[in-house]
């Protein structure tokens, strides 16, 4: 994989610091590669989590007033 496919890559996935990630990828051995990608998979799945407890509660309150409540 090249240098650009992987800051393509961790743009795509939202790495807001693409560049420093890719900078610690080039003197990183595989298995650290990994956890930093590990450690960026549960930050986006953290907030993914956080935005369906609130559409939850939005889905709550709509269901409340459909039903006249």
């Amino acid at each position: 994989m090249t240098e650009n496919e992987i800051s393509e890559n961790l743009q795509a996935a939202g790495c807001t610091q693409a560049k420093g990630m890719l900078d610690s990828f080039a003197m990183c051995d595989t298995e650290e590669k990994l956890r930093l990608l590990e450690k960026q998979r549960f930050r986006i799945l953290q907030n993914l989590h956080k935005y369906e407890r609130r559409i939850d509660c939005l889905d709550y309150l709509m269901h409340r007033l459909r039903c006249g409540e």
